[in-house]
């Protein structure tokens, strides 16, 4: 008997993960609970992803934790960011976001929910 392999290629499908989230950045050295509000903003598809402008503020200081265009991978739901391990959850509805120093340590984490 002869055994054939097909290996089919699904192009993922696209999330729109624009929209606004408030939830809370976490500090790990203080436990302390920031109210915080990200925007995000569809800019451009591109192959297996669309960049967004996404920023992170504080509501009481306006500080900002992330602010720029970054491209998301659809299937995985991450975001291309320095200083931050930052994934939607796979409806686009919510997500999190580990905030990191230079050095990779871990000082915030942010969990927000769209409105």
């Amino acid at each position: 008997s002869t055994e054939k392999t097909f290996t089919i290629k699904t192009q993922a499908e696209k999330v729109d993960y624009s929209g606004t989230f408030t939830g809370v950045l976490n500090v790990v050295e203080t436990g302390k609970d920031i109210d915080v509000t990200t925007v995000v903003t569809f800019e451009k598809d591109f192959g297996d992803g669309s960049y967004y402008k996404i920023v992170c503020s504080n509501n009481e200081t306006g500080s900002t934790y992330i602010n720029g265009s970054y491209f998301v991978r659809w299937s995985s739901g991450e975001a291309n960011i320095a200083g931050a391990d930052f994934k939607f959850s796979a409806d686009g509805s919510s997500f999190t976001s580990a905030m990191k120093d230079h050095k990779d340590n871990t000082w915030g984490s942010i969990s927000a929910q769209k409105n």
